[in-house]
């Protein structure tokens, strides 16, 4: 599913309401994924929470619960 156009500067909240959004879909686009990567990229530091939101994300990639699409 694509990112809404107002998801492409994601900032706390946001960042947590694309993954649920992409958790929920149970899929992430290629959007999706760039601007989930460059928002947690363009963080001088990760904060636990944010550590595990990533986290969550790699385990439902890992185990089949969330998948990739075009």
């Amino acid at each position: 599913m694509a990112v809404p156009q107002s998801h492409t500067s994601l900032h706390g909240n946001s960042i947590e309401q694309l993954i649920e959004h992409m958790l929920a879909a149970r899929q992430i686009s290629r959007r999706d994924q760039d601007v989930f990567m460059s928002t947690l990229l363009s963080k001088r530091n990760l904060t636990d929470r944010e550590r595990s939101q990533v986290n969550r994300i790699y385990d439902a990639l890992r185990t089949g619960r969330l998948r990739v699409v075009e």
